[in-house]
């Protein structure tokens, strides 16, 4: 966990979000888990978020539970795309 957050780091163009992620890289190091790590920061990681990584947690299966975080984070994306671009369309 403690080198992707590594790697997520090194890739992060929002300060906010660099702060945000380097304090949970930092809570994980000293022994936090990542659900409590993500707690800290509401305004980034909602509920939704805490909620799936106490499952992937307490189930063990936290390389799915990301995986489909990542996949719910695309699929917002391509949503707001989507919308944006048929406000723009004349």
């Amino acid at each position: 966990m403690l080198r992707s957050l590594d790697v997520i780091v090194s890739q992060i163009q929002s300060k906010q979000l660099f702060t945000a992620v380097t304090q949970i890289h930092d809570d994980i190091e000293q022994g936090s888990s990542l659900s409590a790590a993500l707690s800290k920061h509401p305004k980034i990681f909602d509920q939704f978020w805490v909620s799936l990584a106490e499952v992937g947690e307490a189930s063990g299966t936290m390389p799915l539970v990301l995986n489909k975080l990542a996949e719910h984070v695309e699929q917002d994306a391509s949503f707001q795309s989507a919308i944006i671009s048929a406000m723009v369309y004349p």
